[in-house]
């Protein structure tokens, strides 16, 4: 669609064309969040796939250092892929911070009490895990 503008000087000639887009906002949106589901999904399972790796690396220690090494993965990593993964789903919600590694274990409590109990359940259970009691890996592949 061509628009033409007349100047603003009345005894003036000169036109000026601008091209107008009109894209509907709609597509727009759905196809920004599909490549934000995408984004955090391919987060989370390199995250994952950290865990696990690191896991499996901590069996070559110590029973001491092992401890040890598994509750620096539960205070960095785990804890970074849960905060992502409720941040993600806060976001709904309208809570959703810019920075996931910002929240704390009191703001993942308020938000996970806001979400619906089929997704706060499991989701309890992951967050419960970063304490140690539960295995963070048994934790996150719960299907509910």
């Amino acid at each position: 669609m061509n628009v033409h503008l007349q100047a603003a000087d009345p005894g003036s000639t000169r036109k000026w064309s601008a091209r107008l887009f009109f894209h509907p906002a709609r597509p727009v949106l759905e196809e920004n969040r599909k490549q934000n589901v995408k984004d955090v999904q391919e987060e989370i399972n390199n995250l994952y796939n950290n865990v696990r790796l690191f896991e499996k690396g901590t069996k070559l220690f110590s029973d001491d250092t092992q401890l040890l090494l598994m509750k620096h993965l539960l205070r960095t990593i785990c804890t970074d892929l849960t905060n992502i993964l409720i941040n993600f789903l806060s976001a709904d919600l309208m809570m959703a911070t810019e920075n996931p590694s910002s929240i704390t274990a009191e703001v993942r409590t308020k938000i996970l009490a806001k979400l619906p109990e089929e997704t706060k359940a499991p989701l309890m259970k992951l967050n419960n895990s970063l304490t140690g009691k539960v295995g963070f890996s048994s934790a996150f592949s719960l299907r509910g």
